[in-house]
């Protein structure tokens, strides 16, 4: 899972590197996905979506997508990059200025929280499989 998750996290940094107002939304949509396949992972069914008063009301990221990114738009790009047998979920919140993007979720990013609840899921799925036997 850990190379899972810096796949993500690298795919994140791709769309974030030309994340501003004015570009095409399919672009930053692209520059995830490229960035999971040449890591030699499989993207998931999505790369993030806008943010808006429901959770993700806003600007759905498509591959055809016609929208730009306007200013100040929040937006959350959490690809889903899939393993042969696993896969993760991650991403931030950011919000788009004209001089610049801000993480508004940097504070998440140290979390263990992810190998925490794998460690606790396989532990139990093989205690599972040993009371089925």
């Amino acid at each position: 899972a850990q190379a899972l998750l810096a796949i993500a996290k690298k795919a994140v940094a791709a769309g974030v590197s030309i994340l501003k107002p004015g570009v095409p939304i399919r672009d930053v949509n692209e520059a995830i996905l490229q960035t999971i396949r040449d890591e030699g992972a499989t993207p998931g069914h999505t790369v993030g979506h806008g943010m808006g008063a429901d959770l993700s009301d806003g600007m759905p990221i498509l591959p055809n997508s016609p929208f730009l990114v306007p200013e100040n738009m929040v937006i959350t790009l959490h690809p889903n990059v899939l393993g042969e047998m696993d896969g993760v979920f991650y991403g931030d919140t950011y919000l788009v200025r004209a001089d610049g993007v801000e993480n508004l979720t940097a504070g998440y990013n140290d979390s263990n929280i992810l190998e925490d609840m794998l460690s606790a899921l396989r532990a139990n799925a093989g205690e599972s499989c040993q009371s089925a036997i």
